[in-house]
């Protein structure tokens, strides 16, 4: 029949109760059974199921932030795209506008030239 040792029970948060019972292999040597509560094995596997549960939780929530990081990382530079955009449309209308004052400021030279060249360029 295997030794048992139940002194080594826990206190306080998630195992309290739960004891390590030693047992002997058939080759003569010591080991420990870790999460197994006094009276029967479905406690300690609560608490194993209640371990995953929180672990997997755990990898969720960190998951979860890292996308949230990644979508406002993506977000900003969707509005600085945007913003660019924005710009381009400006600067082609800001072009176009400056064709159609060189232009005009093209016909003007002509006509103040013609006005010199008939007052005999004095003016």
């Amino acid at each position: 029949m295997p030794a048992r040792d139940h002194s080594r029970s826990g206190s306080g948060v998630i195992g309290a109760g739960l004891t390590s019972r030693r047992f002997q292999d058939a080759e003569g040597g010591a080991g420990l059974v870790p999460l197994q509560a006094p009276g029967g094995g479905v406690q300690g596997l609560a608490v194993v199921a209640v371990a995953v549960v929180a672990i997997l939780l755990e990898m969720i929530v960190r998951t979860a932030h890292g996308i949230r990081d990644l979508v406002h990382s993506i977000w900003i530079g969707g509005k600085r795209i945007a913003a660019n955009t924005v710009t381009i449309a400006l600067l082609r209308e800001t072009n176009d506008l400056a064709g159609k004052i060189l232009g005009s400021a093209s016909e003007i030279a002509k006509a103040s030239s013609r006005i010199r060249q008939l007052t005999g360029g004095n003016t």
